[in-house]
């Protein structure tokens, strides 16, 4: 399993975009809402999007390959 982060402030697209903890791009930690662990990232999406019902959630391009395209 691994662990998931989504940042809280949007990007300049309106994008909340999710990193695993080992990500070579992670933010820093007070920027992110600590999400757990998942098998995958379309988990931890679907936890995301189940707590920010309005946030526009991305995969990172470095560390979430298996993202929702």
């Amino acid at each position: 399993m691994k662990h998931y982060y989504v940042t809280t402030h949007a990007n300049e697209n309106g994008e909340h975009t999710i990193h695993e903890d080992e990500c070579s791009i992670f933010p820093e930690i007070d920027t992110l809402e600590d999400l757990g662990y998942f098998y995958g990232y379309n988990d931890a999406y679907r936890d995301a999007k189940r707590k920010h019902k309005k946030w526009r959630v991305v995969a990172c391009s470095e560390c979430c390959s298996d993202g929702i395209k």
